[in-house]
């Protein structure tokens, strides 16, 4: 279950580097549309009619309407392949507007609102294979409100969390894949804060601590699967002062359940992705 919980937060990653930082390879093969492309502006200057954006070397960059320099209708962006990268709709050539990403064999990668060209409400986002993978909630282009990661290709929940201003804050809990539950703890202002806690998929506790402004503080208690005590330690902010084993080793070795430990990262967040 670690190893898959790992994978999920990978595949998040790969994802999110796909979307943002490599474009030339998430776009879905199509041709820039034939048509009339007069690339108006009136006596003011303004951009009318049917445009066709390229750029120095010929390539297209975009196909839309303009309406008084405002992008009005479905806009159609292209990488130097000229296959598609993505669709806006600008609603009535105002403020909203609606994208869709797309993936080189065309399968959906991202789709949701903008206003004022910032990222706004609800997004959804897919894998390469255009899996559902996560819902993200936005406010001015930042994470605002409630996230969902799913096991990629089921509506099951792998993690739920909470951002404010583009800072993780707020709960955030983990699940197994059958639903049950794996971890929870507290974010504040982009800070594990307070209690977490992991559990076995039986329910039971396998770790339990306590985090102050992103980092181990206070008592952490490691459990074997059987209920029984593995391991005490004792941190003073991000520091262990004291760790003890208060069952014996050749005890400990009967048990084969190791228990996660995501918290021996240096006082990394435990939920973070």
């Amino acid at each position: 279950m670690k190893n898959l919980k790992i994978n999920v937060a990978h595949l998040i990653i790969t994802t999110l580097v796909l979307l943002f930082v490599l474009p030339a390879s998430l776009f879905s093969q199509g041709d820039v549309p034939k048509g009339d492309y007069p690339n108006l502006m009136d006596a003011k200057g303004l951009k009318q009619g049917a445009w066709k954006k390229v750029d120095s070397l010929g390539t297209c960059i975009y196909v839309g309407q303009f309406k008084d320099n405002n992008p009005i209708g479905v806009f159609i962006y292209f990488d130097t392949d000229a296959r598609k990268m993505s669709e806006v709709n600008f609603l009535k050539g105002g403020p909203v507007a609606y994208g869709k990403m797309f993936s080189v064999t065309g399968k959906l990668q991202a789709q949701g609102k903008y206003v004022n060209h910032e990222k706004d409400s609800l997004w959804t986002f897919f894998t390469e294979d255009g899996l559902l993978l996560s819902q993200e909630s936005y406010k001015n282009g930042k994470k605002d409100g409630k996230s969902v990661t799913y096991y990629p290709g089921t509506k099951s929940v792998s993690e739920i969390s909470f951002y404010k201003n583009g800072l993780q804050d707020s709960t955030w809990t983990q699940y197994y894949n059958d639903g049950k539950k794996e971890a929870e703890g507290k974010y504040k202002k982009g800070n594990s804060e307070g209690k977490a806690v992991w559990y076995f998929s039986d329910g039971k506790v396998n770790i339990i601590g306590n985090y102050m402004h992103g980092v181990k503080d206070g008592n952490w208690v490691y459990y074997n699967s059987d209920g029984t005590v593995k391991g005490k330690e004792t941190w003073k902010e991000g520091r262990l002062t004291s760790q003890a084993q208060v069952i014996k080793k050749e005890d400990m070795d009967k048990h084969p359940d190791d228990p996660q430990d995501p918290g021996q990262n240096g006082g990394q967040e435990p939920g973070g992705q």
